[in-house]
């Protein structure tokens, strides 16, 4: 009787543990992993969101360095100063145009990648919290048996038995 009161006895301990570890109750944890799925969700929509800024800008690009690539071909075929010149202006601001995309996508890239590594915390934090739950729950389970055999006197006769046998 003695082994099974020191293991509940451990068990108990061992369940008052966790969650200390973890910083808190389980409905403390439990709306803390709420909290953290949320952000989650907000940060997947925000990323879906900056993937779709980033290909308009990428086609805004290609457009532009097409427009570009007309702009040179007429420049070159131009006959008077007038039309060079205003060819010239529009390459520019086709140019300034392109360049401008250019540094929208890169930073399009920059902030993607932030959020899926903002996604990646925030997963392993969920993946954290399961495991704490779930352990609760199993060693919670545990000692519903334990202390069940410690109150029937015929389920303790049975483990004893069985563990002399």
């Amino acid at each position: 009787m003695r082994p099974i009161r020191s293991t509940a006895l451990a068990l108990v301990a061992s369940c008052l543990l966790i969650l200390p570890q973890a910083g808190c109750s389980p409905e403390q944890l439990e709306a803390k992993r709420a909290e953290v799925a949320a952000q989650r969700d907000t940060l997947e929509q925000a990323k879906d969101r900056l993937a779709a800024a980033d290909a308009a800008a990428k086609e805004q690009l290609e457009r532009t360095q097409a427009e570009l690539a007309e702009a040179n071909r007429l420049l070159e075929e131009a006959q008077t100063d007038a039309e060079r010149s205003q060819l010239t202006a529009a390459i520019a601001n086709l140019r300034a145009s392109a360049a401008a995309g250019q540094a929208q996508i890169a930073s399009n890239a920059a902030d993607l990648a932030a959020v899926k590594v903002s996604i990646a915390g925030a997963n392993t934090a969920l993946e954290s919290m399961d495991k704490i739950l779930a352990e609760y729950a199993e060693l919670l389970e545990t000692i519903r048996d334990l202390t069940d055999i410690l109150a029937r006197p015929e389920r303790l006769l049975l483990v004893i038995r069985d563990e002399l046998i």
